[in-house]
């Protein structure tokens, strides 16, 4: 598909305006001079006429990315190349990359974090300058950096061209179409301990696997990442299926990470870059580690995304793809959403809430849950600057109903490794 744009007739009107101008001079002055003028400009007259005429429909432009699939904050090569048949002398070619709005923002991997609170908005472009000539084939390479999470059309080039003089310009919009995926990379994070809350009060646990407990509960289908000497052979030759010792304690182990994608209070792009990567990172070392995890995220649109458990050692591609995707909805708050799904939360021992801001329900909704629910933490990214004080008094309300929270600002998430702990005070 080719667009161009030309104002054909105003620039031949101009072009038979200049050559009557020049016939009319000879005409009129006579003379060796004039007469020569005029048959000097007709070659120009014949290049102008054939440039204002040349077709752009038989040119054709490919794209090639080094690497379609990337990690977000990552570099790419492309290359763009331009071949045409007919070798028709053009002067200058400014080549043009239309970046989509998805690609008007940088990602600075970890660094990014430096800057929590400040506007992620850049003009991303690209031009070229190339003097073709009579080449029938051309190349234009750049590099595309720090390219931020998410999927990535690249659907158009843009091209402007003139005549040597001037008169007569160009613009041509070629479709090509490439697609970009940039999935969302994860974080250095050392995860230390988390609040349990008991009735006889808190006690502070590590959250590692548990599924090493020598008291046998069932059995279940075997999973890549299981132990050998898990498995049960008499019930693997009694359903001639590969089964597996399930252990009482792996039974209570699930944990559940929820994600908060109300667009209110949301308005924090890095921060919410930063929950979207905690997520990420926590669901990989769980399944790392063998322990089972589900995902929930809770949109202010209404929108619930859930993801069960996984017992194998790889996390889901479903997850992976969805974070790649997803961005916050405006709606009901946090805390509203979460009411609705309070049955998810109430069946995991383990509940980890990962969010940029914290409303008044969210405290009311838990008070609920957190019946059930053995531990619950909250991790809170946010800029300090963000803290307000209505936001620690959130905070200790959230920590007097024995919910473990865990505050990142800029000045943790630049760490290396990322500590997250859920005993920690409010500074």
């Amino acid at each position: 598909m080719l667009k161009e744009k030309v104002k054909f007739a105003s620039n031949f009107i101009t072009i038979l305006l200049l050559l009557a101008i020049l016939f009319a001079y000879a005409m009129f002055q006579g003379g060796f001079v004039s007469w020569f003028l005029f048959y000097s400009f007709l070659p120009i007259f014949l290049y102008q006429m054939l440039f204002l005429l040349y077709p752009w429909k038989k040119w054709k432009i490919t794209r090639k990315i080094s690497s379609p699939i990337i990690h977000s904050g990552g570099d790419i090569t492309v290359i763009l190349h331009l071949e045409r048949k007919f070798p028709f002398p053009l002067h200058y070619l400014i080549v043009e990359e239309v970046f989509p709005s998805s690609l008007h923002r940088y990602d600075f991997g970890q660094k990014k974090y430096q800057w929590m609170n400040q506007e992620n908005r850049v003009d991303r472009e690209m031009k070229a300058v190339i003097f073709p000539w009579f080449r029938r084939k051309l190349k234009v390479s750049y590099t595309m950096k720090h390219i931020p999470r998410g999927e990535h059309k690249l659907n158009v080039v843009r091209i402007k061209t003139g005549d040597v003089f001037g008169l007569v310009k160009k613009e041509c919009f070629f479709s090509v179409e490439n697609s970009l995926v940039a999935y969302p990379s994860t974080l250095p994070v050392q995860l230390q301990h988390i609040s349990l809350r008991y009735d006889t009060g808190n006690k502070l646990a590590a959250m590692k696997a548990v599924s090493n407990s020598n008291i046998v509960g069932g059995v279940r289908d075997y999973a890549p990442g299981d132990r050998f000497s898990w498995i049960d052979w008499k019930q693997t030759a009694k359903k001639n299926s590969m089964m597996t010792k399930e252990f009482e304690q792996e039974r209570n182990a699930a944990a559940l990470i929820v994600l908060n994608n109300c667009g209110k209070g949301l308005e924090n792009a890095n921060a919410y870059e930063a929950t979207v990567e905690m997520t990420l990172t926590l669901l990989e070392k769980m399944a790392k580690e063998s322990q089972e995890a589900s995902f929930l995220s809770v949109g202010g649109a209404g929108e619930i995304a859930y993801f069960p458990k996984n017992r194998s050692r790889t996390l889901n591609k479903g997850i992976q793809k969805y974070l790649t995707n997803v961005y916050p909805a405006n709606g009901e708050s946090f805390g509203e959403q979460l009411k609705k799904v309070s049955a998810k939360l109430s069946q995991s021992n383990l509940v980890i809430l990962i969010t940029t801001n914290i409303d008044p329900y969210l405290a009311e909704t838990l008070e609920q849950t957190m019946t059930n629910a053995n531990q619950v933490g909250l991790i809170l990214i946010q800029g300090k600057k963000m803290l307000t004080d209505d936001v620690r008094s959130h905070i200790e309300q959230l920590k007097r109903l024995g919910a473990g929270v865990c505050i990142l600002t800029e000045q943790q998430l630049v760490r290396n490794p990322i500590e997250v702990t859920f005993y920690e005070t409010v500074h």
